[in-house]
């Protein structure tokens, strides 16, 4: 399983760390260029404290189509974190097939 990952400041990203699936292979973390989303150097530190494997982006477009490249035939790809970062997922989702 990949997780496409993205959330905004408010949010308190200790408590959400752990609800992700543990038997996720790679959090692909994306950042809105939104200022309201948690910048991606800001949760290397919280990533590395749960001892995450991660990828950093820019947008989910491309942390998106890094995990469908990264996947085999039958991995789940979870788009989560933000209804924006899910919104943005799907497009991306639409523009790669």
């Amino acid at each position: 399983m990949r997780v496409v990952f993205g959330v905004v400041k408010d949010k308190e990203i200790e408590n959400i760390i752990p609800l992700l699936p543990q038997k996720s292979h790679l959090l692909h973390y994306a950042t809105q260029c939104s200022s309201c989303f948690i910048p991606v150097d800001e949760l290397e530190t919280v990533f590395k404290k749960f001892s995450l494997s991660y990828k950093k982006y820019s947008n989910v477009s491309d942390a998106l189509r890094d995990a469908v490249a990264d996947s085999k035939r039958n991995d789940l790809i979870l788009i989560t974190g933000s209804a924006f970062v899910v919104a943005d997922g799907l497009m991306a989702y639409d523009k790669l097939k």
